[in-house]
């Protein structure tokens, strides 16, 4: 938990409202949006856990602690996905935004187990699994992240892809000053479905 506070994370509340708001249709306005950094040296991955569980992992190479979110889910939602935010930009919350025509599929997805959406907390320059979080009241009335354990894509009949945004502030800031988009890499097999999320080190306990 040390490690999450110092990350100095804006309206963790807000942030990571749920699912409901990490899929929303609409663009927020509370800022101009911030550029996608698409040529980051980072990298997200994914694979299936046994009986179905899915491992995100990350290489934070961004030189930034990072706040991230990440869909997982069919080749083609993550495809969709992945260009409405390169379309819009990091618009003053983060969080992974979905054209409004695949709302109703992204839905549909979760509810059959063919989609999952993660939160986590990356430490610059860490790689590997990553922990996914939810946030909580801490002893003194600020929200926290801690660890909450991931859902499972029960659809196994197929590989998973996904699309993380992360987002840093820089100390001082009143809004988040760096975003990098990434999308895991094809996978070649299982109906050309994006190839696995790994090698990401976990940054709790840091």
């Amino acid at each position: 938990m040390r490690h999450l506070r110092r990350l100095g994370i804006l309206g963790a509340t807000a942030v990571l409202a749920g699912t409901t708001a990490l899929v929303g249709a609409g663009v927020a306005s509370a800022q101009d949006a911030i550029p996608w950094t698409l040529d980051s040296p980072s990298r997200v991955t994914v694979e299936r856990g046994g009986g179905g569980g899915i491992v995100v992992s990350y290489d934070n190479r961004s030189g930034h602690d990072l706040l991230c979110y990440a869909y997982v889910g069919t080749p083609k939602t993550v495809q969709n996905i992945y260009g409405a935010n390169i379309k819009w930009g990091l618009r003053g919350r983060l969080k992974v935004i979905a054209p409004p025509s695949d709302i109703g599929v992204i839905g549909e997805e979760l509810h059959n187990g063919r989609g999952d959406v993660v939160a986590f907390a990356f430490a610059a320059g860490a790689s590997g699994p990553v922990t996914s979080v939810s946030p909580v009241e801490g002893e003194n009335g600020e929200v926290v992240l801690e660890p909450a354990p991931p859902a499972e894509l029960s659809d196994t009949s197929f590989r998973p892809e996904a699309v993380a945004a992360c987002a840093a502030t820089e100390d001082g800031a009143e809004g988040y000053t760096y975003a990098e988009l990434e999308k895991s890499p094809s996978g070649g097999d299982g109906g050309g479905l994006l190839g696995s999320l790994a090698g990401l080190t976990s940054a709790f306990g840091s």
